[in-house]
């Protein structure tokens, strides 16, 4: 088992901790979960490696597996008409993978309707179903039906937003329970999503082997925020606008004395919040963090230079 290092900076009392501790995750016999093969490939290695991250941090992903736990309990005078908290199993390119589903709801059509429960943030849902959670269904529906036959037709996720505030003199309010539908993709597409991402986590985990260096995390993985284009100038303590591209920034940049355009990297959220739990470990993190400190102490010196 990989070792897991919890700080406690708010003092949470031994057992407070030890419930945010607690993890029961099992992936049966298996390889690979879904939930793992849609992790980049880097930070599933790593969290093999070990993992440090703050107990309170771990909040809300317990207030998820609790109420987990509680719906499939909730649900069990129902299993004759859903099947409840069920797994399945499908090898792909030698590798089993698994994924359990939250609650799976037959049609009248003979077809299937998949349910997710999701304990989130209004902001993760305001445009949408994000990537990852498309992703996991259309996985889940792929593995049920090659698995069991089953066909799925309908997806949807039960987000319950812990950010909700009740705002009563606003009628046209959301809910804090929203009903997301999720966009299914042909059987060839989730056949092949599922088969590309077994064989980059089987290249990881084989570069790992021979301690060559792990596939980098992209700007999506990593939720990287764009990189923004700040107009300065001598004269000017702070930015005289800030644009999304570096084309308008220099068009601005020309009409100005002495202007020149500051880049401003984007910041890789996941990374910076330890959303993953192993930023510590990450040899990536270290070399943009030590890139970043170079170019600020880049930025400042030109600053200085056009202010003399």
């Amino acid at each position: 088992m990989p070792s897991k290092t919890f700080w406690n900076r708010h003092n949470l009392p031994d057992p407070v901790a030890a419930v945010l501790a607690y993890d029961g995750y099992n992936k049966g016999n298996s390889h690979i979960s879904v939930t793992g093969l849609i992790q980049p490939p880097r930070i599933r290695i790593l969290k093999t490696l070990g993992t440090e991250e703050d107990i309170i941090d771990r909040l809300w992903s317990s207030v998820g597996t609790a109420f987990h736990a509680f719906a499939e309990e909730a649900l069990q005078p129902y299993t004759d008409e859903y099947i409840v908290e069920e797994r399945y199993y499908h090898t792909i390119n030698g590798w089993v993978v698994t994924g359990q589903i939250d609650i799976l709801v037959p049609l009248p059509d003979d077809t299937y309707c998949i349910y997710d429960w999701k304990v989130t943030t209004t902001s993760k849902i305001e445009k949408g179903v994000p990537a990852e959670w498309e992703a996991q269904l259309n996985s889940y529906a792929h593995i049920v039906r090659q698995n069991t036959g089953r066909r799925v037709s309908q997806a949807k996720i039960v987000a319950i937003t812990r950010d909700h505030g009740r705002n009563p003199f606003n009628p046209e309010q959301k809910p804090p329970i929203q009903i997301l539908d999720v966009r299914l993709w042909a059987d060839q597409q989730q056949e092949e999503y599922l088969t590309q991402r077994v064989r980059e986590h089987q290249k990881a985990e084989e570069a790992h082997a021979f301690g060559d260096p792990l596939p980098y995390c992209t700007d999506q993985e990593q939720w990287r925020t764009p990189d923004r284009f700040a107009v300065m100038s001598p004269d000017a303590t702070r930015a005289h606008r800030v644009f999304d591209t570096q084309e308008e920034a220099e068009q601005k940049a020309a009409q100005i004395r002495g202007g020149w355009v500051e880049i401003r990297t984007g910041t890789a959220r996941r990374c910076e919040g330890n959303y993953c739990g192993v930023n510590k470990n990450c040899d990536q993190r270290r070399k943009e963090v030590s890139e970043a400190l170079i170019n600020i102490v880049q930025a400042n010196k030109t600053k200085l230079k056009r202010k003399k």
